[in-house]
């Protein structure tokens, strides 16, 4: 079952002092699904396996401006759709091309549909329906794009670039190498 996959910061996704368990927090909502155009960014994988989550990892890691830890929180596709929210398949924002076409907006959002995607990423949350992916394995899955073609280093902001260089500089000699074994990059066919 697909799931749409979406960049949060889950520390602002706890319970929080003053408020119920079942109360989102305004700074969760503020910072992690702040509309442009009235619509929200999703990355669209095939399941909420690691292995297909990586394809959100790897977009959005490759189109960032620096590198860090990445939270992700994913959402039921079908649930999203029932809930009575608007997609629509739009191309993305990633210089990784395979992975242009699996972004997805949810749009026409108003306050009351903002309310229920809330209502739904606290409730993902609650059920850990989230994936982490520290600054070291991003920078390593970027790197094996970079190795397997998927994108080019000359394509990737200056410091992410800076980074993924070093990495694969390191993983091409073997003496220098922290790592024994490599992250796999996630698979680019196209979503159903």
């Amino acid at each position: 079952m697909s799931v749409l996959a979406r960049k949060i910061t889950r520390a602002k996704w706890e319970p929080k002092q003053g408020l119920r368990t079942d109360e989102i927090a305004a700074d969760a909502v503020t910072a992690d699904l702040r509309t442009t155009g009235n619509t929200l960014s999703f990355w669209r994988c095939s399941s909420s396996s690691a292995d297909d989550l990586r394809t959100a990892f790897l977009a959005m890691a490759s189109s960032a401006e620096s590198l860090e830890r990445i939270d992700i929180i994913y959402l039921e596709e079908n649930s999203v759709h029932d809930s009575g929210l608007a997609t629509k398949n739009t191309p993305g924002n990633t210089p990784v091309e395979s992975l242009r076409n699996h972004h997805v907006n949810v749009e026409q959002l108003d306050l009351a549909r903002l309310g229920t995607v809330a209502r739904m990423v606290a409730a993902a949350h609650r059920s850990k329906s989230y994936r982490t992916m520290n600054k070291s394995d991003v920078v390593r899955v970027l790197a094996e794009a970079v190795d397997h073609g998927l994108v080019n280093l000359s394509n990737l902001k200056d410091k992410v670039k800076r980074a993924v260089d070093t990495a694969l500089s390191v993983d091409n000699n073997p003496e220098q190498s922290p790592h024994s074994s490599r992250i796999s990059v996630p698979s680019t066919t196209k979503p159903h």
